[in-house]
């Protein structure tokens, strides 16, 4: 991790940018929730297969409460690591992670 993002609370690793341009991991959560609820609408009671980069699963994982930021950190998620997710149309629950890795935190 960069030094300076150490210093951070939870929520400002969360906000914070890598560099100019890039979207923080709130902002990268709140677009990837915003399409699945239009797909959810969409396509309401099928199943759906949504395929993401790590760093956006990464972002999602952390929103719903999954990890806290250093729980993921980069290489965390395999190449092939999915989330299984419900959604009552609103919020997403997570069912099933398969390749995602928490790493333990010690205090």
């Amino acid at each position: 991790m960069i030094a300076w993002r150490e210093t951070l609370s939870e929520d400002g690793k969360r906000a914070s940018k890598m560099n100019f341009g890039y979207e923080s991991d709130n902002d990268i959560a709140w677009r990837l929730i915003t399409f699945l609820r239009e797909v959810a609408v969409i396509y309401s009671g099928k199943t759906l297969l949504v395929v993401a980069h790590g760093s956006i699963m990464r972002g999602l994982l952390m929103h719903l409460g999954f990890a806290m930021y250093e729980e993921l950190p980069s290489g965390s998620i395999e190449n092939t690591g999915y989330m299984v997710l419900e959604s009552d149309g609103v919020d997403f629950f997570i069912k099933e992670t398969v390749g995602i890795n928490k790493v333990k935190i010690e205090n």
